[in-house]
């Protein structure tokens, strides 16, 4: 997604589950944010997962930090999203 006007991109890695957690790799989270130096004339540049959890029929949207945890990230229907299209 690329916002021209407010000078803002976002990059995702998209997951779909029947299950109630997703585990997202390390090297996964590493390619999505080499993917957004490309863009480093945007000031607003994020990362983010997206997960639809098909039993809830619900989107979880969660927002990679440069601190994520070498084994990755897991994201439960549980949690709420931190970043909003």
């Amino acid at each position: 997604m690329v916002d021209n006007v407010v000078g803002e991109v976002a990059a995702f890695e998209v997951k779909a589950t029947s299950k109630s957690k997703v585990s997202v790799k390390a090297e996964q989270l590493i390619k999505l944010l080499k993917f957004l130096d490309a863009f480093k004339k945007y000031e607003k540049r994020s990362a983010v997962v997206a997960v639809w959890f098909a039993r809830e029929g619900k989107w979880v949207f969660r927002r990679v930090k440069d601190s994520f945890q070498p084994t990755g990230i897991v994201v439960t229907c549980q949690d709420d999203s931190d970043w909003s299209p």
